[in-house]
């Protein structure tokens, strides 16, 4: 039987003093990335957490990621990076003795071209929404959420961390 946990108040702070060393991986990580086909930062020797957003969405996404980890350890979970014998890259929550990946990602559109090619295919690229996506990867059924994103611009991310954190602990459950 799966206990929920009552849902913590998460408050983002609107500048970056004081972040969890975590958080300051996560932003040389950013600082130092390459822009993938989806118009998100990617590094490859990522230090930090698992964070793949676009430059416009950096400082944001490391506000939610301070609140999110600073909340996760002051209810007692521990939060880490790496995996896999240190070959896969991954940002885990563990609760209660269960490790929960968790993981940040802005949203992409697709556009397709109006012309074919010479093959008669239409290629397409990428461009970043601006929304967050803000997930788990491992997932039970429990009834709880596995991701929260941006409904905008009545209900962000930042409004729902607490929402994710009852549901990163039913999982772990």
């Amino acid at each position: 039987d799966i206990e929920l946990i009552p849902e913590p108040v998460v408050l983002v702070a609107d500048n970056l003093r004081g972040m969890h060393p975590l958080v300051k991986a996560t932003e040389e990580d950013l600082s130092g990335g390459h822009v993938d086909t989806h118009g998100r930062l990617y590094q490859w020797k990522q230090q930090g957490l698992d964070v793949h957003v676009s430059k416009a969405q950096v400082k944001r996404a490391l506000r939610i990621m301070n609140a999110l980890v600073r909340k996760l350890e002051e209810l007692g979970f521990s939060v880490g990076v790496g995996g896999n014998g240190g070959r896969e890259r991954e940002s885990w929550v563990l609760i209660d003795g269960e490790r929960v990946q968790l993981k940040l990602r802005e949203l992409s559109r697709m556009i397709r071209d109006p012309k074919p090619d010479r093959y008669g295919r239409r290629n397409c690229t990428y461009e970043p929404t601006g929304r967050l996506e803000l997930s788990m990867n491992e997932y039970i059924d429990t009834g709880s959420i596995k991701r929260v994103h941006d409904r905008l611009p009545k209900k962000p991310i930042e409004s729902q961390l607490g929402q994710f954190i009852v549901g990163l602990h039913a999982c772990a459950q």
